[in-house]
């Protein structure tokens, strides 16, 4: 069942999807901002420990000892930005780019065409006539032709040239609502005898 079929009939999770498919930029911004904060925090906490190792291996140097936490730290962020920005962003978005993914559309389902028409109805489109002929279009491919046509030897035809009243007598007792009407005019007969 589609989206819209499913945000229709009264599914809050499906119609909030469909807005934020309508409004993809303020869902990716959100996205974005928190894959930011998340790397800003993990760089925070990961790189304080990460620059006191890097300080502690530069006291063994008495030039860089002094100056040991922040060269630290600054190889620290240098190399969080290295990764946060080329792997995180720009390599990622290129092989995007250069990859796109597509996707095919998904086939429209027979209940998303009753949905359709049934809502169509609803805003006054389709008149109940029309609803009721696309429903039982739905139905046929369950059907076999026989039970959708009239056997020759069933079929009731009327004569152009028999009375009113003999036809009228042969529609009224058939139970069929369509009749062939034929005329003889020439040697052989149409209908069958």
């Amino acid at each position: 069942m589609s989206l819209d079929t499913l945000s229709w009939r009264g599914d809050a999770r499906a119609r909030a999807a469909l807005e934020l498919s309508e409004e993809p930029y303020r869902f990716l911004a959100t996205v974005q901002v928190s894959m930011t904060l998340i790397g800003i925090m993990a760089g925070a906490f990961g790189g304080v420990s990460t620059a006191k190792v890097i300080a502690g291996a530069l006291q063994a140097i008495p030039a860089l000892a002094r100056y040991g936490e922040a060269i630290g730290i600054g190889a620290v962020a240098l190399a969080l930005t290295f990764l946060s920005v080329v792997l995180g962003e720009l390599v990622s978005k290129r092989l995007a780019l250069n990859n796109p993914r597509s996707t095919p559309e998904p086939p429209v389902s027979e209940e998303d065409v009753r949905t359709l028409v049934e809502q169509g109805h609803h805003a006054g489109v389709f008149f109940k006539t029309e609803k009721k002929m696309v429903e039982r279009a739905l139905v046929l491919d369950t059907k076999h032709v026989g039970d959708l046509m009239t056997q020759r030897a069933q079929i009731v035809w009327l004569n152009a040239a028999d009375a009113i009243a003999l036809n009228w007598r042969k529609t009224v007792t058939s139970g069929h609502s369509y009749f062939p009407v034929y005329e003889t005019r020439s040697r052989c007969s149409f209908p069958p005898a």
